[in-house]
């Protein structure tokens, strides 16, 4: 999990799920991945979050609204990131639209 965040695995997903957003299954294999890419991982989540993972993990929150498991592995993924201690996370989810979703 450390050497996939520090050769770059947070910021890859997040370019993925950038480029396929209308793709049900790739946003949930990536919200997927985000979430294990970060929990119990500081470092990552921090990468996750420069990399505007919470951003793209809201943005598939709202592309895909019928879909379980998309809503599923977002949740996990926006809790972990939005968790602990980093300044500015709930807030940087909130102008992000979290709160509507």
């Amino acid at each position: 999990k450390k050497r996939a965040g520090t050769a770059g695995a947070c910021k890859a997903v997040v370019a993925v799920m950038r480029t396929h957003t209308g793709r049900e299954e790739v946003q949930e294999k990536a919200c997927h991945a985000m979430y294990e890419l970060i929990f119990g991982d500081a470092a990552n989540k921090t990468r996750a979050v420069h990399a505007s993972g919470i951003e793209a993990v809201l943005a598939a929150l709202h592309a895909h609204l019928r879909s379980a498991r998309v809503q599923e592995y977002a949740f996990m993924a926006l809790g972990e990131l939005t968790s602990g201690t980093i300044a500015g996370n709930k807030t940087r989810a909130g102008k992000a639209g979290a709160f509507e979703a």
